[in-house]
C-alpha cells in the first residue's frame, strides 16, 4: 500500500513489544489518541525479542490484512520497547544483544527507522539482582553503541535518584515495578 500523499516519514509509527505496548493504554494508544498518529502494533505481553521477532515476521506474512484498512500508510518509524522480559527471565547479554540486533535488522530491512526504548530496571522490584541489572545495563550500552536513536529510561524520570522505581511514574503491582502507569505512559509518549 502506497503511502498516502499527506504523510510524512513519521506520520504512521509500528510499535513493536511486550507488555509495555500491547494495551490500548498503553503508548502506542495513548500516541494515537493524543497525538493523532496512525499506530500498528504487533506487541504481546510477556514476550522476549526473540518472540517480538517471530511476532513481527507473523503480521509480514499476513501482509496488507496487517494494515487494519482503513488505514493508509505504510510505517516509516518502529518504536521497539523491549528486552526486560528477556532480562528478568536470565537470558545471557550476548543472547540478548543477538536478539536486539536480529530485531534491529529486521526493521531495517522494512526501510523503517528504529527507535529503541530501554525500559527501567529499579532496586526496589522483586525482579531486580544485581547480574539482572550488570544484562540490562550492558543492552543499554549496545543499543548505543549500535547506532540506532533510544531511550534509556533507566536514566529518566521513572528511576529516582536512590535507584527506586517513581511511585508516579511507574506501577507497584506488587512490588514487580515492571510497568508504566497513565502518567508514565504519557511521559513515554511525549
Amino acid at each position: 500500500i502506497a503511502q498516502a500523499a499527506q504523510a510524512t516519514r513519521g506520520s504512521c509509527i509500528l510499535a513493536v513489544g511486550d507488555s509495555w505496548s500491547n494495551n490500548d493504554t498503553d503508548w502506542p494508544g495513548v500516541l494515537s489518541a493524543t497525538y493523532e498518529r496512525e499506530v500498528l502494533v504487533s506487541a504481546t505481553a510477556g514476550h522476549s525479542l526473540a518472540s517480538m521477532l517471530t511476532d513481527l515476521n507473523s503480521a509480514l506474512v499476513a501482509g496488507t490484512a496487517f494494515l487494519h484498512q482503513p488505514y493508509r500508510n505504510v510505517p516509516g518509524i518502529a518504536v521497539i520497547v523491549g528486552g526486560i522480559n528477556d532480562v528478568v527471565e536470565g537470558v545471557s547479554g550476548a543472547v540478548i544483544r543477538q536478539r536486539a540486533d536480529a530485531l534491529l535488522s529486521a526493521v531495517r530491512a522494512l526501510n523503517l527507522i528504529p527507535l529503541y526504548v530501554l525500559q527501567p530496571q529499579p532496586t526496589n522490584s522483586i525482579h531486580y539482582s544485581a547480574s539482572r541489572r550488570v544484562t540490562r545495563d550492558a543492552l543499554a550500552a549496545h543499543i548505543a553503541r549500535e547506532g540506532c536513536d533510544f531511550i534509556d529510561l533507566q536514566k529518566t524520570a521513572f528511576i529516582n535518584p536512590d535507584g527506586t522505581a517513581s511511585a508516579t511514574l511507574m506501577l507497584d503491582e506488587s512490588g514487580a515495578w515492571l510497568h508504566a502507569s497513565a502518567a508514565g505512559v504519557v511521559a513515554l509518549v511525549d
